[in-house]
């Protein structure tokens, strides 16, 4: 009697802690982003910009100096949008900017020589003190399939995505990317997205 007594305790307190987990679980997103939202403003976002170094330095390689330039042109004129778009619209937090270039550096080193000025020149008097950032950039937006809102190739693309410091993207609830016609109504959503969401998290 006493030996079944104690199977059936022991399947009750594996069915709480069993519950308590799947609880916890359920509760992780919304924890995670919670955590984040409060650690990006105390903290920086770092909005990296494509250069596509590697594709101009094969046009050039192929002698379409041309096309190169072009390329090159276009690149600056967006990275120079995005940029000014940020300076303008931002204010959640301190931003800065760096490109594209140096995402495996900025992963190895102390973050202080990477940082970009006003004309899209590395800066390394430009720095900051805050031990925790986010990463913002152009880029695709990859949905899983079940949060039933992805085109059917399960991309949105050429959207402002935030990700974590291992350049992973973020997921909801966490604010994670803006759509738009222009950068400046994309940086708009973003700041106001991450307002409404620590508002509503404190």
């Amino acid at each position: 009697m006493k030996h079944l007594l104690f199977i059936i305790a022991l399947l009750l307190t594996q069915s709480v802690v069993h519950s308590q987990l799947n609880d916890s679980m359920e509760m992780k997103p919304r924890a995670k982003a919670i955590l984040l939202i409060n650690e990006l403003k105390e903290g920086v976002l770092l909005v990296r910009l494509h250069t596509k170094s590697s594709g101009i330095e094969a046009l050039k390689k192929k002698g379409q100096m041309e096309q190169a330039e072009k390329v090159r042109s276009y690149q600056e004129k967006e990275n120079l949008e995005i940029m000014n778009a940020f300076r303008q619209f931002f204010t959640f937090c301190p931003v800065y900017f760096f490109f594209s270039d140096s995402s495996a550096a900025l992963e190895r080193e102390v973050p202080h020589h990477f940082f970009l000025d006003e004309n899209l020149e590395m800066d390394p008097s430009i720095q900051f003190s805050e031990s925790f950032y986010l990463v913002a950039q152009k880029g695709d937006l990859r949905f899983k399939a079940e949060e039933g809102k992805a085109p059917a190739n399960g991309l949105l693309k050429n959207v402002l995505v935030v990700l974590d410091a291992s350049y992973i993207q973020l997921r909801d609830p966490f604010p994670h990317y803006a759509k738009g016609k222009h950068w400046a109504w994309r940086v708009r959503k973003l700041d106001t997205a991450l307002f409404e969401f620590y508002e509503e998290a404190n």
